[in-house]
């Protein structure tokens, strides 16, 4: 965690008040000032089940990568220090993992932001039952229909699922934005048998100054080329195409989100760079989008403007 206190304490409190107790807890202090620290070090002397590392400011991975080090358990997850969990979550997550042999359990979620908030839902009819990481990947590039089904934290990972050659994955420290991408990525597509409950359990709290909104061109590379690396796995995995070309289109997006932030800050550079990613993936974004034809307009407007 990176300050935040008054957020921690509920995070913290929703993981120590989990009904499955069996929980090794580590908490990376990522340098804060606010006093996180000092009450960090309180509740691990109430709560032994606690660990603290504390750390000057190196970033989300960095942080990640600690905690990942010192993890002994059979099953392993993430929860963000801005976020919350249900009290069964854990529970419910574990019992299915272990009854079906999962080596990744996963639910839905809620989105906690000043407006629309509430649980997320998927347009179309989710899979039941135990799949296998080829079918579940599509399903999470195909955010547009299956919402509660990406992102690291509302899931359970069998730690054989996360361990290469080095022992647990690490997260790649050189990237501020786009990290986990990468990461789950890696994790489903060593994971052989994977669950999802339509359930949501985690609660994902959106913040306008989080690392995920932010104003720098710089960063916003970081998820393009995250988005290229995750690419070249899939292909390197024999991923289906069209899976492939969703994953795609999320690189489009994030490269046309990129171009508006270089343009604000008059960065030449940053602009031709996001300009020819744009291009590069044009087409797979409007062919991905016809049922969205304001996401097609406002790329094309964007592309025409600086051509």
């Amino acid at each position: 965690m990176y300050n935040q206190k008054e957020l921690f304490k509920q995070c913290i409190e929703s993981v120590c008040n989990q009904t499955y107790t069996a929980l090794e807890i580590i908490c990376v202090d990522d340098g804060s000032t606010d006093g996180v620290s000092e009450y960090l070090d309180y509740v691990s002397k109430e709560d032994k089940r606690i660990k603290v590392f504390h750390q000057t400011n190196q970033g989300e991975s960095r942080a990640r990568n600690v905690a990942l080090k010192h993890a002994t358990g059979e099953y392993i997850t993430f929860v963000d220090c801005d976020d919350w969990i249900d009290a069964e979550m854990y529970e419910i997550l574990i019992r299915e993992a272990i009854d079906n042999d999962l080596d990744i359990a996963a639910s839905s979620w809620y989105k906690e932001c000043k407006d629309n908030g509430g649980p997320v839902t998927n347009k179309k009819e989710v899979f039941a039952g135990v799949i296998g990481h080829e079918e579940f990947l599509r399903y999470v590039y195909m955010r547009d229909s299956y919402q509660g089904i990406a992102y690291m934290w509302n899931k359970i990972y069998k730690r054989e699922t996360l361990v290469d050659e080095r022992g647990l994955r690490e997260f790649d420290e050189s990237k501020k934005l786009g990290g986990d991408v990468i990461y789950l990525a890696q994790a489903i597509l060593h994971a052989k048998k994977i669950m999802y409950i339509d359930k949501p359990f985690y609660h994902y709290r959106i913040r306008e100054n989080s690392g995920s909104h932010t104003k720098l061109s710089s960063s916003m590379k970081d998820w393009v080329e995250s988005y290229e690396y995750t690419i070249k796995l899939l292909k390197e995995n024999n991923i289906p195409s069209l899976t492939i070309d969703y994953a795609k289109r999320f690189l489009a997006y994030h490269a046309m989100e990129g171009l508006k932030v270089a343009i604000e800050n008059s960065d030449e550079q940053e602009i031709d760079y996001f300009l020819k990613k744009m291009n590069d993936n044009k087409e797979v974004y409007y062919s991905l989008n016809t049922d969205r034809p304001e996401r097609i307009r406002e790329y094309s407007d964007l592309l025409g403007m600086l051509q």
